[in-house]
């Protein structure tokens, strides 16, 4: 029986990206003061959180700041089960996890973000929470690392400490920001994520890629209809759409076909001597002006093999 692969593989993906002003004053704020701000609409008043820059229901274009409570209100709730990649991470975010529509104190809209409590019977409808804020915070909304139920005495108590220690009213102004519109500045957010996961060869591929790895050799399908070698292997024909039958060692040398170059590497259609279909695959010469269509050329094996289609590393010119 054919042993069937499964090849592990992580993909690192980086980019960056420019906030539009109203972002970029609202994670400014988020980041280094640990406060949350919202745009308010001239003509209904309302606070949208996070900020925009045109209102949805008047289509007035949004310039007042206020400050928004770090504490709200639960709209809605659900309980993940289904382990999703996490962007910040790359990685599965362990489940089951909480996520929940929160309408902040002094906002007209709601945010959606992670819950502490998993546990559906200790959610409802209408239940308070409290934002738990990151040490170390990187300009994004995972500064805020979930938000925990409060008690209402515990409210209480936060409430009466938070007035003490403050004179500002919630929705008041916030005169120490620049006005979006007449001096915008620009904030360029770095992230990226490491996607892994599990690619599973079948039957004919898994025959292909363990002749890679444990004898450096090469082979193809034939189809019992058309008598095509196909390479690489291949489980049917998708000419005569028959189940292929016979392997066939193929190459190791062949001939390239066309091909893509740089100044040292190309890729390349390669027709392996035997085959009658062409492999994709990697050239490596160390001037591009080497290569012509009908080149020789010779495999190279990598040294350590592990069942990957580049256990086959490169081919050069023979």
């Amino acid at each position: 029986m054919t042993e069937l692969l499964k090849i592990s593989h992580t993909m690192t993906l980086a980019w960056r990206y420019g906030a539009s002003w109203y972002f970029a004053e609202f994670i400014r704020a988020l980041r280094d003061e640990q406060r949350l701000l919202g745009l308010r609409c001239p003509i209904c008043r309302r606070v949208y959180l996070p900020p925009r820059p045109v209102c949805g229901n008047c289509h007035a274009e949004l310039r007042e700041w206020v400050e928004v409570k770090d504490s709200g209100t639960v709209r809605a709730f659900t309980i993940v089960h289904t382990p999703i990649i996490d962007p910040t991470t790359g990685q599965p975010r362990p489940t089951p996890y909480g996520m929940a529509l929160i309408q902040l104190d002094g906002a007209d809209t709601t945010l959606n973000h992670y819950l502490a409590e998993n546990d559906p019977a200790k959610l409802q409808i209408g239940m308070r929470v409290q934002a738990v804020w990151r040490a170390e915070r990187k300009g994004t909304l995972n500064d805020i690392a979930h938000f925990a139920s409060i008690s209402p005495i515990a409210e209480r108590d936060a409430q009466a400490a938070s007035s003490q220690a403050s004179s500002s009213k919630l929705q008041s102004p916030i005169s120490n920001l620049h006005s979006p519109i007449s001096n915008p500045q620009s904030l360029f957010i770095t992230a990226g994520v490491n996607l892994s996961f599990n690619y599973a060869a079948g039957k004919a591929a898994s025959r292909f890629l363990i002749a890679l790895r444990d004898e450096k050799k090469i082979f193809g399908a034939r189809c019992p209809s058309c008598q095509r070698v196909l390479v690489p292997a291949r489980s049917f024909c998708p000419r005569c759409f028959v189940d292929t039958s016979d392997w066939v060692e193929v190459g190791p040398n062949g001939t390239l076909g066309a091909f893509a170059a740089t100044d040292n590497l190309a890729f390349a259609l390669i027709r392996l001597d035997g085959a009658d279909t062409a492999l994709v695959h990697r050239v490596n010469v160390t001037n591009a002006d080497e290569l012509r269509i009908g080149l020789r050329v010779a495999p190279v094996f990598a040294e350590t093999r592990r069942g990957h289609i580049l256990d086959l590393a490169y081919f050069q010119p023979a």
